[in-house]
């Protein structure tokens, strides 16, 4: 599976067409964006399914460890019952920047791809990966415990409208490195 043994070259062509992909999105189309982005944090709409991808990812993952353990082999179909009631759960009753918080969740679950790429490799050319892991888990602890300061930085981007397009071009940038470093660098490491 792609997200238990990831390759560095598909975690930094995935994240470089990413940033590549939505940034130029946001800087063709910046007023439309930015309503978008201050909406994000609280979003109830897209709040319920953001919801549904962390806790499937989340169950996927119990569930497969509890598999790898005899002592908690029956607790799967636990695990399997449990994922529905604990979303209708989290809709109904955490609504208040419930989007923000699955946001934080779904950073710290892609965190742990996007490091164990650059964990088997010495070379000092994995450290973006490894520090966009980093800044990834450490995001998601922030945010998950503050969910205002999401809105509240997503705010400071948007501020002024040249700040907008200078973090845009900055992630346009950052993307196109990371296809250049998955696309001809990493492809020689390996």
């Amino acid at each position: 599976m792609i997200l238990k043994n990831p390759s560095l070259v598909t975690i930094a062509l995935a994240l470089g067409a990413y940033l590549l992909a939505t940034r130029a999105y946001a800087l063709f189309d910046s007023e439309r964006a930015m309503a978008w982005i201050k909406a994000f944090p609280r979003n109830r709409r897209m709040a319920p399914f953001l919801t549904a991808v962390v806790i499937l990812w989340t169950a996927w993952w119990v569930h497969r460890a509890a598999g790898e353990s005899e002592s908690f082999k029956a607790m799967q179909p636990l695990v399997i019952v449990s994922a529905p009631v604990v979303w209708v759960l989290l809709v109904r009753f955490m609504d208040s920047f419930l989007n923000a918080r699955a946001f934080s969740a779904l950073l710290l679950l892609l965190a742990r791809p996007v490091v164990m790429s650059a964990f088997v490799y010495y070379s000092a050319l994995r450290l973006p990966i490894t520090l966009i892991g980093y800044t990834m888990a450490v995001s998601g602890i922030i945010f998950g415990f503050s969910p205002h300061l999401l809105r509240d930085f997503l705010g400071w981007q948007m501020r002024t409208p040249a700040r907008f397009r200078l973090i845009c071009w900055s992630g346009i940038l950052l993307g196109v490195c990371l296809l250049v470093l998955g696309g001809v660098v990493y492809p020689r490491i390996q």
